[in-house]
Parts: C-alpha cells; sequence; structure tokens
C-alpha cells in the first residue's frame, strides 16, 4: 500500500495540509501517516553548574529538585501539546472519509525524525507539509524547517502556502 506522510507543527499552513493529504490519499489508495516532532531544544534540562558557594548551603539541592520538576512539567506540557494536535490532525483527516490514519510523535529534529522513518520505511511516496509553520515572517521565503525537509526528502513533496 501507498503512504503519504503529512508533517505537523500545528499551525494553520499545517492543518489546511491536511486537506491536501487527503485529497491526495483517497486518489493514491494510500494510508497517511501524521508526523508531529517535538523539538529536542524544548526538552533541554537547564544547566546548573555549582551554585553552592553562590547561594548557600543547602539551597543548590533546593534549586536543583525545583529544576528538575519545572523540566517534568514542561515535558508533560509538550506530551499534552503533541497529543492535541495530533489528535485534530486525526479528526479532520477522518472527516474527510479516511480510514488508515497512523499517529506518530517523536522528540529531536524533523529532518532528523524523516530521516529516520523513511530509511525504516521505503514505502513512503508522498510527503505533505506547510510552507511555513509559525513563522511570523511568511514572505516569498519558506521557512528553515521546510527547506531542509526539502534538501533531505527525494520524495515528492507537496507544499501548502
Amino acid at each position: 500500500m501507498k503512504k503519504t506522510l503529512v508533517c505537523t507543527d500545528g499551525s494553520s499552513f499545517a492543518e489546511k495540509s491536511y486537506y491536501y493529504c487527503s485529497w491526495l490519499a483517497h486518489r493514491l489508495s494510500a494510508e497517511v501517516s501524521v508526523l508531529f516532532v517535538t523539538d529536542i531544544h524544548s526538552q533541554k534540562v537547564v544547566s546548573t553548574g555549582n551554585l553552592s558557594g553562590s547561594i548557600g548551603i543547602g539551597s543548590s539541592q533546593d534549586l536543583l529538585n525545583k529544576l528538575v520538576d519545572l523540566e517534568h512539567e514542561k515535558a508533560k506540557i509538550n506530551n499534552q501539546r503533541a497529543k492535541f494536535i495530533l489528535e485534530k490532525a486525526e479528526k479532520i483527516l477522518s472527516n474527510t472519509g479516511l480510514q488508515a490514519i497512523n499517529l506518530i510523535h517523536k522528540t529531536g529534529f524533523l529532518v532528523d525524525c524523516f530521516y529516520e522513518f523513511y530509511v525504516d520505511d521505503h514505502s513512503i511516496h508522498l510527503l505533505v507539509m506547510g510552507a511555513y509553520g509559525h513563522s511570523r515572517i511568511r514572505h516569498l521565503v519558506i521557512g528553515s524547517t521546510t527547506a531542509q525537509m526539502l534538501r533531505a526528502s527525494d520524495i515528492p513533496v507537496l507544499l501548502y502556502r
């Protein structure tokens, strides 16, 4: 079976690309996979260094515990956000009549996750994504992540602009 991969970041461009993906998937009789990647930068733990001399004895352990708790909460929020975005994509795609929808959440960089996903499964026939994502600068230049994906892909790419 042919497969179409739609990459999403939850932006309005990504949401509109779901409809194009659906249209093509119906014509190709293709299964659709939706990929959302939580950027690894949002998962990095804050480095505290050695603060024992600057904030007092025992305070550095309290600070470290608070930072760990904060990072744990941030990770939970990122997972909830990913779940929400993927569920919204699934709802839109299923409302267009698609049956075979695969939801994928990874953490890292989109281009790396795409490459890993593509290498593992060479049956992807089409990549669909928005041209801009959350960027506030939307002129004639596509987003940097989109540009990286275009360079990394050797399959056809449909960009929604």
